[in-house]
């Protein structure tokens, strides 16, 4: 009886399209494999963590400083005659309370505009200082002080838009207040500054009258 001899097992003979097609296969399975087993198990792969984590530092940081932080920091140029002037920074008013409003010309942003501009007529204790931090041309800013009368705000020029966004205030107007220690003592969420009549300037008028600021997240 002839027994039949086995030699060593033979690849396969491919063309090499062919072998292109089975290592895609490969690859495909490999990438379907990984999903299965993450939803049979309920674990997420290190790159879904990773982008869940920016996901929530991004969504922490775009509503601004929470009220008790130290205010991020700035040096915008004030708005002078319609032309970019000085340099100023918020360390420039260190030891006094600042009110601190992010405008964009709107009719909301007018209102608010409006309010402090009535201010020096009813002295507010501390003389606070107010910061309007304006991102439009700055030329803009003469007819807006004009019909709201706000020439007790001091105007900064924020053209890149970057100091709104440490602030988390790219909707506005927007107002926060610092306290005498350079810390957040007020701050508004930004669904107010949509409203027709916003409630701030009251809230903040009434922050101010107090001897002792108390640390509020939005009146």
């Amino acid at each position: 009886m002839t027994m039949l001899r086995e030699g060593p097992m033979r690849m396969p003979r491919l063309s090499a399209n062919g072998w292109l097609l089975v290592i895609f296969g490969v690859i495909l399975a490999g990438l379907a494999g990984e999903p299965a087993y993450r939803a049979i198990t309920g674990r997420k792969s290190a790159a879904e963590r990773r982008i869940e984590k920016m996901q929530a530092a991004v969504e922490k940081a775009a509503g601004g400083p929470m009220v008790g932080q130290a205010p991020p920091a700035f040096k915008l140029k004030e708005i002078v005659n319609g032309k970019d002037g000085p340099e100023v920074s918020l360390s420039d008013f260190k030891g006094r309370r600042v009110v601190l409003t992010f405008f964009c010309g709107c009719s909301v942003c007018r209102g608010v505009a409006t309010a402090w501009g009535k201010l020096p007529k009813a002295p507010v204790k501390g003389n606070p200082v107010i910061l309007g931090i304006w991102h439009p041309d700055s030329d803009r800013v003469a007819p807006f002080v004009k019909e709201t009368g706000s020439k007790n705000i001091i105007y900064l020029h924020d053209p890149d838009r970057q100091t709104g966004v440490a602030w988390g205030s790219m909707k506005c107007p927007r107002t926060w207040v610092v306290d005498e220690q350079g810390k957040i003592a007020y701050r508004h969420e930004e669904m107010e500054a949509e409203m027709p009549k916003s409630p701030v300037p009251m809230r903040v008028k009434s922050l101010l009258e107090k001897p002792k600021l108390q640390l509020t997240a939005h009146g």
